[in-house]
């Protein structure tokens, strides 16, 4: 399920990114690359951190990594807002990635299901 939803998000930002460049100017399409490559990155360090979460319990460190991860990404959008050259409803495009990824993997996870039966 964790590669279905990562395929899925940058699947989708190759997309958005390609039809933004074609319809619309450069500045879109750049926000929505890196909107979409901020989720993919936030999603890799959760999935590579969610064996420590169930399986270990080590929660004082999983503690630490989420402030760090979620202060870095405070920063980034920050930092993102605050660029002339990236537009930032492109970037909200890009962070869309995510909920579309997500449904994707559900509707796979559901035929998968129905196959097997």
């Amino acid at each position: 399920m964790i590669k279905t939803i990562a395929l899925s998000i940058v699947a989708y930002t190759v997309l958005i990114a390609c039809i933004l460049f074609a319809i619309t100017d450069k500045g879109l399409a750049v926000g929505a690359i890196l909107g979409g490559l901020t989720v993919f990155v936030s999603f890799a360090g959760l999935a590579a951190y969610w064996h420590l979460i169930f399986v270990k319990k080590h929660i004082a460190f999983v503690l630490l990594i989420i402030i760090f991860k979620y202060l870095i990404l405070i920063g980034l959008l920050w930092s993102v807002y605050t660029q002339k050259w990236i537009n930032p409803i492109g970037f909200c495009i890009g962070l869309t990635a995510l909920m579309f990824s997500l449904i994707v993997a559900l509707i796979v996870k559901k035929f998968e299901k129905k196959s097997q039966t």
